[in-house]
């Protein structure tokens, strides 16, 4: 009798302890209402599905604003912004000779990796003194990066930048001297000083608030700061409840992931035999820290989609022959944003595209990546009937 007393208070004393959660919904819910109130929501970055485009967003973004020549016409204010937040040093070049490159090409790579490529943003004077910047959100390293950059421009100061500034992690990178910076601190605060310098220019300070928004969810976090504080008073009021959270979080998203993935390999292949479209399958398998859903079109295609964390999506498309490179490589680039051949082999052509825009909080649309790959396929059937 005493026994099961003590089992019901414990077991009420737990679903008290996790009644927090609620509150915390409340918040978020709150801050959804108050987003959608003030627009915040609209960010035309996520709209056109350029969040996490290196080349066309950000590094284009960047290069425009750093350039003193840029559209923005601010001269060097953005510029000076940089130096002082970023490099933490003063700005001592001459603005007249001050040229900022995006994508700069510096060569081919020669046989043993060390010059040639591209520099993703070089500021320089005639001198080359100023800066490079290797961009990285979430592109992986090419062989002996920093060192061919910095080989090109010894006088420049190199900088790493990626989403929460870390390191590099090529061997080669060991003896080069460089500076890792983060979107998280740097390029946020740099982009809240160039909002305060245009204040007087609606049309860039508001371009600039988006762009500021899109880092934030880039870096997780929230553009709320009352929110954020309540939400961590509320955590420290319920820490050991919290904690308990945060130990079983991972096994939790392993387990919405595989539900997704299950419900999209189920509902692909209702509509493949709904369309009658045969030699098509689809099936989920779970490797390692990762979850695929495989689908092999005619034996001659394979998709995968590849799941961490609900995050960092990855859609892989291995063609089996040059033939059919030619006759989809055209299609995976520009209708589904499919960067050109990763890599190839006498048996294999591989494609490779970072779905970053679907997002943790996008998941919640369990159709979205369903309704990516029946497109897909769709497309394929129509080259092939062609």
């Amino acid at each position: 009798m005493e026994k099961g007393i003590k089992e019901d208070v414990e077991r009420k004393s737990s679903l008290k302890d996790f009644n927090f959660l609620k509150q915390l919904q409340q918040l978020i819910d709150f801050d959804k209402e108050k987003s959608i109130l003030s627009g915040e929501n609209f960010n035309i970055f996520s709209i056109m599905s350029m969040e996490s485009d290196e080349v066309f967003t950000h590094s284009a973004l960047i290069t425009e604003l750093l350039d003193p020549k840029g559209s923005h016409g601010m001269g060097s204010d953005f510029l000076i912004a940089f130096y002082r937040i970023v490099l933490q040093k003063e700005f001592t070049l001459k603005i007249e000779e001050v040229v900022c490159v995006k994508e700069e090409h510096i060569g081919f790579r020669n046989e043993d990796q060390t010059s040639g490529g591209r520099l993703d943003i070089v500021l320089k004077d005639f001198q080359q003194n100023g800066f490079v910047i290797e961009n990285k959100i979430y592109a992986g390293e090419q062989v002996n990066q920093l060192l061919r950059y910095k080989n090109k421009y010894p006088n420049a100061k190199l900088l790493y930048l990626t989403l929460y500034g870390e390191s590099s992690k090529q061997v080669s990178s060991d003896g080069v001297e460089y500076t890792s910076i983060s979107y998280e601190n740097d390029i946020k605060y740099w982009i809240e000083e160039c909002t305060k310098l245009s204040f007087n220019k609606p049309i860039i300070r508001e371009t600039l608030q988006q762009y500021s928004n899109l880092i934030k969810k880039l870096t997780h976090q929230t553009s709320n700061k009352e929110m954020k504080e309540k939400v961590i008073e509320i955590i420290n009021e319920n820490f050991e409840a919290s904690q308990e959270i945060y130990n079983n979080f991972l096994a939790a998203l392993r387990l919405k992931q595989l539900e997704l993935l299950n419900f999209t390999s189920e509902k692909f292949n209702e509509e493949m035999i709904k369309n009658l479209w045969g030699d098509i399958s689809s099936n989920v398998n779970k490797k390692k820290d990762l979850d695929v859903l495989e689908i092999n079109f005619k034996n001659e295609v394979h998709i995968q989609f590849r799941i961490k964390n609900l995050k960092d999506p990855l859609f892989l498309i291995g063609l089996t022959n040059k033939e059919l490179d030619s006759k989809y490589s055209n299609a995976l680039n520009t209708q589904f944003g499919f960067k050109n051949v990763d890599w190839r082999t006498d048996e294999w052509v591989l494609f490779k595209h970072d779905c970053q825009n679907f997002g943790q909080t996008n998941f919640k649309d369990d159709r979205q990546v369903l309704e990516y790959v029946i497109k897909i396929i769709q497309c394929f059937n129509s080259l092939e009937n062609k």
